[in-house]
């Protein structure tokens, strides 16, 4: 293999990528990786320069190249500039992949001439334009229209703005006239966006006339301002490291009913949240596929909100803190269409729905007296069958009585809750119920008789009493060729109360 004359290099550590310039004009890249001992050959790439000089001479310089991870992807980037030239610079990116392939993939359009630099922080492409002052962001992602096979970024992510100014630090010298606010308060600002800036990737600028080192930082509530679609807001956050609270902030503003959002807006935003939710539910428990799934959430996602992030942070502190103070004036529509726009978009994407979430949706409904709209939630299963759900509904069947019948026949869909289920018809002092019951379902046999006769005597009613009692002695002459009760059923209250009341 023959590169030719060297120009310069570039060495990306944290993937071993290494790009040697060659050529007469430096536009000749070649690509490789040190993997395991082995040194990896790319493809040459050919760099398109924004323009080629009549002398031929070195035009693409190792400033304007850079070797960068964004999105778990390595690429290329060239700056296409010229300060001389009216022909508006870009940058181009050129993806490395894992087949050892260079492949164009995105263009950055400046529309704008002279002298620019690039930073990347938690992968967005920052892109400061000396001659403005001012910083333009992209996001690889967003905001770009495919021309064969190549995204075109027309237009930054946000409007440009400038970087927040860095005040000069005071000498440490003491001085008991000035308090140290007014000290700090009376330095003068660092020039920014000097012509002396020196970038380093992926996040530092140093200004060596001004004898500074800067680490770019992105603040990542700004974009709460200046990204008016929120469904693109959320997206952008979602791809931001240590952004989760802020989009919790984001999705309890919009679910707030002085500031709502329309629930067609919210609905999006749930679906996607909890798209990228149940791809780490269903592959964080297989090992296989682990290092897929933090691959697939470098590129995807970085945030992950759960239910209960949702519960504590956004549905709770409106809607749970709204009925504990019985706030009547609230429209209280609104925050049960929420919650069922969520409990939805949990269940499009086959996510169990927690607890929680139906008891504070039911005690809604019931606070907001729309007993008809719950009824109709269980009967068309918006809520799912659970056993907790079921004692939810017992527990209010004095405000709805219709929510007794409801609960009972939960508990026999689930066809587990035998024992829930004779419970209720115990609580209800309706003992033959619970012994026709268990007969149904074959468990006659494992029937504790003094339970049931204790219910039974505490009915008052002899008839009840009578019957239960007959129906164990039958059960013992079956089992036991007696009617006398093992001294294990610890039954001898029973049998004394049977004695006084038929056998005198």
């Amino acid at each position: 293999m023959s590169i030719g004359l060297v120009n310069w290099s570039l060495w990306h550590k944290e993937s071993k990528h290494l790009i040697i310039s060659s050529g007469t004009y430096g536009n000749l890249i070649y690509p490789f990786q040190y993997e395991n001992g082995t040194l990896y050959k790319y493809n040459k790439l050919e760099v398109e320069l924004i323009f080629y000089p009549i002398e031929p001479k070195l035009t693409l310089l190792r400033r304007d190249a850079f070797l960068a991870t964004i999105y778990n992807q390595v690429y290329i980037m060239t700056l296409k500039q010229d300060t001389h030239s009216s022909q508006p610079a870009e940058l181009v990116l050129y993806r490395l992949s894992r087949e050892k392939v260079v492949t164009k993939t995105h263009v950055l359009k400046f529309n704008s001439t002279g002298h620019f630099q690039v930073n990347i922080v938690d992968s967005l492409i920052l892109v400061h334009h000396l001659q403005s002052k001012t910083t333009l962001l992209y996001d690889l992602k967003f905001s770009s229209v495919c021309d064969q096979q190549i995204a075109i970024h027309q237009q930054p992510l946000i409007t440009p703005l400038p970087m927040k100014p860095v005040t000069q630090m005071p000498p440490f010298v003491p001085s008991f006239s000035s308090s140290p606010a007014a000290m700090v308060a009376a330095q003068p600002a660092y020039e920014m966006y000097s012509n002396n800036w020196i970038v380093f990737q992926p996040d530092v600028i140093i200004d060596a006339v001004q004898g500074c080192m800067w680490k770019t930082e992105i603040s990542l509530p700004g974009f709460v301002d200046m990204i008016s679609d929120k469904c693109l807001l959320i997206e952008v956050l979602l791809h931001r490291a240590g952004a989760k609270s802020l989009i919790l902030d984001v999705v309890r503003s919009l679910v707030t009913p002085e500031t709502a959002s329309s629930l067609t807006t919210i609905g999006e935003i749930f679906n996607r949240l909890n798209q990228v939710y149940a791809y780490n539910e269903d592959m964080k428990s297989d090992f296989e596929v682990l290092a897929v799934t933090k691959s697939w959430l470098a590129a995807n996602a970085v945030s992950v909100i759960q239910q209960d992030d949702i519960y504590t942070h956004v549905f709770y502190p409106i809607f749970g803190e709204q009925r504990a103070r019985r706030d009547e004036k609230s429209n209280s529509s609104f925050p049960i269409s929420v919650m069922v726009e969520y409990i939805a978009s949990l269940q499009t994407f086959d996510l169990p729905v927690h607890f929680y979430l139906y008891e504070l949706l039911v005690n809604t409904l019931v606070d907001c007296g729309q007993l008809f709209r719950l009824h109709q939630f269980l009967q068309y299963h918006v809520m799912a069958d659970s056993k907790h759900l079921a004692c939810l509904l017992l527990s209010l069947q004095n405000v709805y009585p219709p929510a007794f019948q409801i609960a009972l026949d939960m508990l026999k869909r689930l066809g587990t809750a035998h024992d829930e289920i004779v419970e209720v018809f115990l609580s209800k002092h309706q003992v033959l119920t619970a012994i026709r019951y268990l007969r149904s379902v074959g468990l006659a046999n494992q029937m504790q008789p003094r339970k049931f006769l204790s219910v039974a005597k505490e009915s008052g009613d002899p008839d009840i009493f009578y019957t239960t009692y007959k129906y164990f002695e039958d059960i013992n002459v079956k089992q036991r060729n007696t009617t006398s009760f093992a001294p294990g059923d610890h039954c001898e209250e029973y049998q004394h109360h049977f004695s006084v009341l038929f056998c005198q």
